[in-house]
């Protein structure tokens, strides 16, 4: 017999500390974005937050961890953003009317065109494995 895992909610330290990672991620997304994850470094993000090196250090513990961090979150934006609406939106035409329109937007915010490039720069690099479902 299995037994299922329940997500405990985090209280206190834990949730602050977990409120600080996203908080980061959201910031880490767009400077990828407009940037390219080679541009992405602890340095300038610690700069960009107002945040220490060693304090976001430690959320992530290495560079090419926050880069695997911030391409996971920039991927669950796309798709509460993008393929959730389209899901909701019925089938056929509303579908992939909603998807077209909804990822445009995405494209016009330049979620993408960072890590892309990046990929098309460095095709070993944690953009391009994870671009090329390799990584």
């Amino acid at each position: 017999m299995q037994t299922r895992k329940t997500a405990v909610p985090l209280r206190g330290r834990a949730a602050q500390g977990e409120r600080t990672r996203q908080a980061i991620l959201e910031v880490a997304v767009h400077l990828a974005s407009a940037e390219g994850l080679e541009g992405l470094t602890i340095g300038r993000l610690a700069t960009k937050l107002a945040m220490s090196k060693s304090g976001l250090f430690a959320h992530f513990g290495s560079k090419e961890e926050l880069q695997l961090a911030t391409i996971e979150t920039a991927r669950s934006i796309f798709v509460r953003e993008v393929i959730h609406p389209a899901l909701e939106a019925g089938q056929g035409l509303a579908r992939l009317g909603t998807f077209v329109i909804s990822g445009s937007a995405m494209c016009s915010e330049k979620f993408s065109r960072g890590a892309a490039s990046s990929q098309r720069r460095r095709p070993n690099s944690i953009a391009g494995r994870a671009w090329s479902g390799t990584g």
